[in-house]
């Protein structure tokens, strides 16, 4: 089964995407302020950025899926700013004019490893509230998340 071939771990209601961990040459509080900006420079390409309060971020994104073109709408709410060891970003997907909805969580944990170097951990979770949509477009979800960590990485590297 697909979710297997993810190797999928639940969470309360929530499926691990993927995961990545690397290590930054820059002290934590750098690493930190640019994380944000990192995560809005995302390779789906955010279009209609509309910063709403510091919390809270709207925009669009434009997928394919099998041939189909599809106008993602995306809430993005920043959960938990532990500054500047945790952040908590969810993501809230609607397609189709809301007949379809992903939630994802994103979480990030800085490390000092030095006064030079931050090690960055970060976790991606999907809530799993319609197993027929999530089997569907898993591994395209799966796609965009490890696009997105590793488009932050390299964000992260060229901005500090």
């Amino acid at each position: 089964m697909i979710l297997r071939s993810l190797r999928a771990v639940r969470y309360m209601g929530y499926t691990k995407i993927t995961e990545k961990n690397f290590i930054i040459k820059a002290p934590q509080s750098k690493v930190w302020n640019s994380l944000g900006p990192a995560l809005l420079n995302s390779p789906i390409g955010f279009e209609k950025i509309e910063v709403l309060d510091e919390y809270h971020v709207c925009a669009e994104a434009h997928i394919r899926i099998a041939f189909v073109p599809l106008t993602i709408r995306l809430m993005v709410v920043f959960l938990e700013l532990d500054e500047p060891q945790r952040m908590v970003v969810a993501l809230n997907a609607k397609v189709l004019k809301g007949l379809f909805r992903l939630n994802q969580r994103i979480t990030f944990e800085l490390n000092s490893r030095s006064d030079k170097h931050t090690e960055v951990r970060c976790e991606s979770l999907a809530e799993v509230n319609n197993s027929l949509l999530y089997i569907m477009i898993a591994k395209k979800v799966r796609a965009l998340v490890e696009m997105t960590l590793i488009n932050i990485e390299g964000t992260l590297r060229r901005i500090t």
